[in-house]
């Protein structure tokens, strides 16, 4: 099997959460910003999420280029609010 963005999410994601000491179920939210998927469905946000435990977390795939990563900044700013 090759590498997509899929593969290294899931591995930078788990190699993430074990640096910091937290389990996926820590996540409530998971949003993926790539025009680079290798389907549309299921989303790479969804299928991150189930790889790492995050059960119960929304996830969102946003396919807007340089602007969704930008996005994806401002929502995280507004979630934290």
């Amino acid at each position: 099997m090759g590498e997509d963005c899929v593969t290294l999410v899931i591995e930078a994601s788990k190699e993430a959460l074990k640096r910091s000491g937290l389990s996926g179920n820590a996540i409530d939210l998971v949003i993926c910003a790539t025009t680079t998927a290798p389907e549309s469905s299921p989303s790479v946000a969804c299928l991150l999420s189930d790889a790492v435990g995050a059960r119960g977390a929304g996830a969102i795939d946003i396919s807007a280029g340089c602007s969704g990563f930008l996005l994806c900044g401002l929502r995280r700013k507004l979630h934290a609010l």
